[in-house]
């Protein structure tokens, strides 16, 4: 889509808490929207690169040889994997965890990933780092290269503390260095039935206000289990084989595209002399769906609505039609016919 780059950490110095399932299934949400995304893989144990299908172990370059001081320098692009569409990942494998160890005394160790990924600024929407576990010299290198922080919460009773942890390592790197950080958090693993889950949830907006959660709340579901195995995510699979999941990550990715808009809307500041009519015309697409076939009652679900059903109109030629404006983006549907799905793969929609 082009447009100003937005980093966004995913953090969590607790383990288990969904940060990498988080970091794999935004990364794809995005980029099924058609937006130019990487995912950065910051953990030695490489968990989004088994995320996305890859062997961790099977790479000549990763992140490693990014990051680290050494002569000559190693670019980015000698280190990526193409994914699937426009997701693109930077690998981790054990290798990385030497990092810390072989900066010891080096000048800017700590902007070394910022340095790395300023240099491919025009070339990504969305750059999606996975953190490792801790709050070491790695979660500060992705801190420091990074505009928003996403931070996964499970419902359980060490999060808390984690959060406020986490709280004062961000406003020690805003004493030190003047780095604005945008945060967030989305609760993981919730049971909406389970009374301690929304009393979690009460306690959580005592220490992190209502503004700065995430209202979409990712529902414990066995298929985050099924797709890790498969080594795709859950977005990847599709809404008829992961239920809630698909929905939960598609709804959360929205509000993500919200909450970064400002930084993505930047042709619309250029664009203040223009009417809003013109503006829109700009930006947004007519588009017309259309199926053929003998029914009584058709109508469409898809990403652009939630997966929410949408009436379509029949045509005199006994068609049946929707016109929908969408943004440019890549967007996945499919028709429900008298009431079932058509029984054809679910449709890619691209606007341009």
């Amino acid at each position: 889509m082009g447009g100003i780059m937005t980093v966004i950490s995913v953090i969590n110095q607790k383990g288990g808490c969904g940060k990498t399932t988080t970091a794999v299934n935004i990364s794809t949400g995005l980029a099924r929207r058609g937006y130019r995304v990487l995912l950065v893989d910051m953990d030695p144990q490489g968990h989004s690169t088994l995320g996305l299908g890859f062997n961790p172990d099977s790479f000549e370059r990763t992140v490693f040889d990014v990051i680290d001081a050494r002569e000559p320098e190693v670019p980015l692009s000698t280190a990526t994997a193409a994914v699937a569409g426009r997701l693109t990942l930077l690998p981790a494998n054990v290798l990385l965890s030497a990092f810390e160890q072989s900066m010891a005394g080096k000048a800017w160790r700590e902007s070394r990933l910022s340095q790395a990924l300023g240099k491919v600024k025009n070339q990504y929407d969305y750059i999606i780092i996975d953190c490792p576990p801790s709050l070491g010299l790695l979660t500060v290198n992705a801190l420091l290269a990074s505009s928003h922080v996403i931070v996964p919460i499970d419902s359980g009773f060490y999060a808390l503390s984690g959060v406020q942890k986490l709280q004062e390592t961000v406003a020690m790197l805003k004493s030190k260095t003047q780095h604005e950080l945008n945060i967030k958090h989305v609760i993981t693993f919730y049971d909406n039935k389970s009374t301690f889950n929304k009393d979690f949830q009460t306690d959580l907006q005592k220490i992190a206000s209502a503004e700065n959660l995430f209202k979409q709340k990712i529902r414990r579901s066995i298929k985050f289990n099924v797709s890790q195995r498969q080594g795709r995510s859950v977005v990847d699979l599709g809404s008829k084989r992961c239920g809630v999941a698909f929905r939960d990550y598609l709804s959360l990715t929205q509000e993500i595209i919200d909450w970064t808009r400002p930084a993505k809307n930047s042709r619309l500041r250029s664009l203040r002399t223009a009417n809003k009519t013109e503006v829109r015309r700009q930006l947004v697409r007519a588009i017309n769906l259309a199926y053929r076939g003998e029914a009584q009652d058709v109508k469409v679900a898809g990403v652009f609505s939630d997966w929410q059903p949408l009436p379509l109109q029949k045509n005199k030629d006994g068609g049946w039609s929707a016109a929908i404006e969408l943004n440019p983006g890549q967007y996945e549907y499919k028709f429900i016919v008298d009431g079932s799905w058509a029984a054809e793969p679910n449709n890619i929609l691209v606007v341009k």
